[in-house]
């Protein structure tokens, strides 16, 4: 069962975050999501082997619950954690699920779970699911 963790948990993940902040160009992301779980403005879910990191947004008048970080053994995180966060999303009413991502692994699967390409920046594609 997937759970909202403590932030005492995330000191769990750093190496994994770490990674990611470092195979994305944001090298400070551990720093980032450490700040955002602390002050509230990011939740952290994980499982026995993955984590999620969700943060709320507000792009252009629409509420976002975005996917900040992800990872998890075998690659599974964003399908383990993919109904809550879809659920959390519907539960504030949010109008998009949306992540970020470099990773080109991560464009198929996103088509896959119902993710349209919302738009680029640099070498990103950031990807929304309306909800």
């Amino acid at each position: 069962m997937l759970v909202l963790q403590p932030f005492c948990t995330l000191a769990a993940f750093q190496e994994p975050i770490e990674a990611i902040g470092t195979r994305c160009g944001v090298p400070d992301l551990f720093t980032q999501i450490r700040c955002g779980v602390a002050n509230g403005r990011a939740f952290l879910m994980t499982d026995d082997d993955s984590f999620c990191v969700l943060r709320p947004r507000i792009e252009k008048g629409d509420k976002v619950i975005e996917v900040w970080a992800a990872s998890g053994k075998g690659g599974n995180a964003i399908r383990a954690h993919f109904p809550q966060a879809q659920q959390m999303a519907l539960a504030v009413g949010a109008k998009y699920l949306q992540f970020w991502t470099v990773l080109p692994a991560l464009n198929r699967l996103a088509r896959r779970l119902g993710f349209e390409p919302h738009r680029t920046e640099g070498d990103f594609t950031i990807w929304r699911m309306p909800l």
